[in-house]
């Protein structure tokens, strides 16, 4: 069911987010490590990784709410091409952004050293910069895809860059700070990783719920996403 909204910036709250998160990843430890499994064996082959994740968002909206949220969801195939078309996109990106970055450092770096550091550093921050740029502005695009059924990736990305528009920077610092909390368990060896890793997943999930509140035009998707704490 493909839901209405409008096109717009939404407001990131990024202090929010983050108790919310640490509120849900406790209440509901095992169900959310468990779906996380589930997720890791998805993500065993890359071209269903994405399709993975957006599944996962499905599970961590049905927990939210109170639904009977299964563990076989997140092996679901009904997002499938556009996820997939996704997946080629960014392979496609990664090889565009690599293959440059590769054929410029392979000269330089038989010159001079001291000169080819600096020039091969220069060049890979520069290609590194617009691809963190690419991924901040395609924040949402799984959201849309999963959340709100968005099927066309250009209709995903418009959608993505207005919502993140006057709030990269702290998208940028959020994402950064999540992530390091998901490996802050490597302190505890391999169990540690395992255990703090999906709250990245569960972070992104309550920027996306209140995302979708704040651009909904229908009371339904409202109600479904108007979760009380």
């Amino acid at each position: 069911m493909k839901h209405n909204y409008t096109v717009q910036p939404v407001d990131f709250k990024l202090g929010e987010y983050m108790g919310k998160s640490i509120n849900f990843y406790k209440d509901n430890f095992i169900r959310i490590f468990l779906g996380f499994l589930c997720l890791l064996v998805m993500c065993i082959f890359p071209f269903f990784a994405l399709l993975g994740v957006g599944n996962f968002y499905k599970f961590c909206a049905r927990i939210r709410n109170g639904e009977g949220a299964r563990f076989s969801e997140i092996f679901s195939f009904d997002d499938f091409v556009p996820c997939f078309k996704l997946f080629l996109i960014i392979f496609a990106l990664s090889f565009v952004f690599i293959l440059p970055v590769s054929l410029f450092n392979l000269p330089v770096a038989q010159r001079d050293f001291s000169k080819s550091a600096s020039e091969i550093s220069f060049v890979s921050i520069i290609f590194y910069l617009v691809f963190i740029y690419l991924g901040v502005k395609a924040y949402y695009m799984i959201m849309a895809i999963a959340l709100l059924r968005v099927r066309s990736i250009r209709k995903a990305w418009n959608l993505s860059v207005n919502m993140t528009k006057n709030h990269f920077f702290i998208i940028f610092v959020a994402l950064l700070v999540a992530n390091l909390l998901s490996y802050l368990g490597i302190l505890l060896c391999f169990v540690g990783v395992i255990i703090t890793l999906p709250f990245n997943y569960v972070f992104n999930y309550i920027a996306y719920e209140d995302a979708l509140r704040q651009i909904s035009t229908s009371e339904e998707i409202k109600e479904i996403y108007c979760v009380q704490e």
